[in-house]
């Protein structure tokens, strides 16, 4: 019985990540599910505001990914806030985790480079 139980375990663990797939083509990020959110920290959580994502597929040399900094209001996104713009002059294997620190001064990265392409880019409440 006990191998059945852990038989079990596995199957359901295993069916949600066979279920829900993205494009992974090996070379570009071009499709929904090719990064995922994983963080989201704001000062009281390590002294830094920021986030993190992991890359579900490669990221060619010259890739970039942007990010929007428009809150939800509850009616409609509110507009004209700040960008900021992640780029990796050397391609990023998928399955690597990416770090965004000091977002709303000057933000930092672990991998690849960070810009702050339109100014405003703030993780504050509402967002």
């Amino acid at each position: 019985m006990k191998k059945n139980y852990l038989t079990l375990i596995t199957i359901l663990f295993l069916i949600p990540f066979i279920g829900v797939s993205q494009t992974n083509d090996d070379q570009l990020m071009n499709a929904p599910g090719d990064i995922a959110i994983t963080a989201y920290y704001t000062p009281t959580t390590f002294g830094t505001t920021g986030f993190a994502f992991l890359l579900l597929d490669d990221c060619p040399a010259g890739g970039s990914i942007t990010f929007i900094d428009d809150e939800w209001n509850g009616a409609a996104f509110s507009t004209g806030e700040g960008i900021l713009t992640w780029s990796s002059a050397a391609g990023v294997a998928k399955g690597t985790l990416v770090t965004v620190r000091n977002v709303g001064a000057v933000p930092l990265v672990d991998v690849g480079t960070i810009t702050e392409t339109v100014a405003g880019f703030s993780l504050s409440n509402g967002d």
